[in-house]
């Protein structure tokens, strides 16, 4: 949601652009039009100034960009996977997800020198005619000024950097932008399903129902949500939505601090005693330090690359952070800037993780849901507080269904074009005409039940499979887009940073490739054997 936002902000900033440009181009020689356009330029600086994020609002962005189902995953994927094992890995797995962001930002930086190294260069031998000089000094115009704006209708090294398929298409061309775009929408579409599956968890352990019947009230009622077209209309949920998901948090971290210091870690059964309002430990295993089977390994790694799903909101923050400044100079000591929020930021979310985690998989050994909220409130069915908050968390996540499902639905209308690619977006004999907007939001909907079915309603296992599919090839491809530009003399040549980013893309590659394999495998194991 968080994303939307701000992309919606960054084209409304890029259009002022091109109308800037468009004006500034169609300015007649006699300089009637020139103040109009320095008039112009100077008000849309001002507007976007005013939509400058702030550093706490930065700083909360990118919080509130990883606060989603992975982190109520946190608990069953750390007591599968053993808390030393769990230890060790969610440190590198972390490590090369603070790296992987804070290179993109600074490979965006980067490209955005070697561009404005070349508009320099081309602003340099530019040649002017006498016409093009007379006409310059009745507008009062230098030919400076002219040989810039030549240079700005002509050259193809103007476009915009704001988002992570920008880069890659500045890296690699189309085809690196439809490379990133389809990993990002299988992540952002993982995170639908996700967020169906937790939905459904959480309903299950509320009324009891089966999760089929849970898993298809939901999916009707989300037939309906979607039909709310326009973000602004629901947007303020999203901040209700991150309260309730921190109180969440919050008391998962709570109960199994209080049932790590009652019950010492889970290893003493308490007998109930209710004159002494004692009540019996739920728990039937200690907790591990390995897990048991590979399979429950590569799960856990692909778990946690799922949890960080904020990849792709980086850059768009970035540019609202930056943005509005009239000297190039500040503009890019606020972009490096950004990058230390980025690790700040990252560095907080990962110590909540992996509190989140470690705290309840030692607490709760034998946590088999997904979603931590639903395991305590079948666990401790006497508790309302437990009741409470997995019934806002339930409401918190329907509401902001529609959010989460921007993102795929823009990726789609951008690399569909219309429905099915046969007509321009505005046409009204598109494939659904001017209906297109709801047939997508269906056909979503639609799909990501039936991911939930294909994986037996299993939300850790779903979670596991698209944090595999997805986010593994989202984290490596920063490393792959350094090495490109260190082949193009644009980055500095190191090789210990080189070997670095060899080695995350094979640690992401193994792990993608190791994560499809066993989801695959488990769901073909519970058809076996239902």
């Amino acid at each position: 949601m968080t994303e939307a936002n701000i992309n919606t902000n960054n084209n409304e900033s890029n259009q002022s652009d091109i109308n800037t440009s468009s004006l500034e181009a169609a300015t007649t020689p006699n300089g009637e039009e020139g103040p109009a356009a320095v008039q112009q330029n100077d008000d849309d600086d001002a507007a976007a100034e005013k939509r400058r994020l702030s550093t706490f609002d930065a700083v909360m962005h990118i919080i509130k960009g990883n606060l989603g189902p992975g982190i109520l995953n946190l608990p069953y994927a750390f007591a599968t996977g053993g808390y030393l094992y769990s230890s060790i890995l969610f440190v590198i797995v972390v490590f090369q997800g603070l790296y992987s962001m804070c290179l993109l930002v600074y490979c965006k930086y980067l490209l955005q020198q070697h561009f404005e190294a070349l508009r320099q260069e081309k602003l340099d031998t530019t040649p002017m005619t006498i016409d093009d000089v007379t006409s310059s000094r009745n507008s009062n115009r230098s030919s400076t000024d002219d040989a810039a704006m030549a240079v700005e209708e002509k050259s193809d090294t103007n476009v915009p950097l704001i988002s992570y398929g920008d880069v890659a298409n500045a890296t690699f061309g189309t085809k690196g932008r439809w490379v990133v775009n389809l990993f990002a929408f299988t992540m952002q579409f993982g995170v639908c399903c996700a967020f169906l599956g937790l939905m459904s968890t959480n309903l299950t352990a509320q009324t009891g129902w089966s999760m089929y019947i849970s898993e298809g009230i939901i999916t009707v009622a989300l037939l309906f949500l979607v039909l709310v077209r326009h973000l602004k209309d629901i947007k303020w949920f999203s901040s209700f939505a991150n309260i309730l998901m921190l109180i969440a948090v919050g008391t998962a971290i709570v109960a199994a601090t209080i049932q790590i210091v009652r019950y010492d870690s889970g290893n003493n059964t308490v007998t109930v005693d209710d004159a002494n309002n004692v009540a019996a430990n739920t728990q039937t295993k200690q907790p591990t330090m390995f897990p048991d089977t590979i399979s429950a390994g590569v799960q856990f790694i692909t778990s946690i690359f799922f949890a960080f799903e904020g990849m792709a909101l980086v850059l768009p923050v970035e540019k609202a952070f930056s943005m509005g400044y009239k000297v190039k100079a500040d503009e890019n000591k606020a972009s490096k800037r950004f990058g230390f929020l980025t690790l700040y930021s990252m560095a907080f979310v990962g110590c909540l993780f992996y509190v989140t985690g470690i705290t309840n998989s030692i607490a709760f050994p034998d946590v088999s849901s997904g979603s931590i909220t639903a395991y305590l409130r079948v666990t401790f069915p006497k508790n309302v507080w437990y009741d409470i908050v997995n019934i806002f968390e339930t409401v918190a996540v329907f509401l902001t269904f529609s959010l989460q499902m921007t993102p795929p639905n823009e990726i789609i209308d951008d690399m569909i074009e219309g429905g099915c690619g046969c007509f321009k977006r505005s046409s009204p004999t598109s494939c659904w005409g001017k209906y297109n907007w709801i047939a997508t939001r269906y056909v979503l909907v639609l799909f990501c039940y039936g991911a939930n079915m294909i994986f037996g309603n299993d939300l850790s296992l779903l979670i596991s499979f698209f944090g595999a599919a997805g986010q593994t090839n989202l984290a490596m491809i920063p490393c792959i887009i350094y090495l490109k530009l260190q082949h193009m003399g644009i980055a500095p040549r190191n090789m210990a940073v080189s070997i670095l980013n060899g080695a995350i893309i094979v640690f992401c590659s193994c792990a993608m490739v190791a994560g499809i394999a066993f989801s695959v495998m488990d769901v073909i194991k519970a058809f076996e054997n239902p």
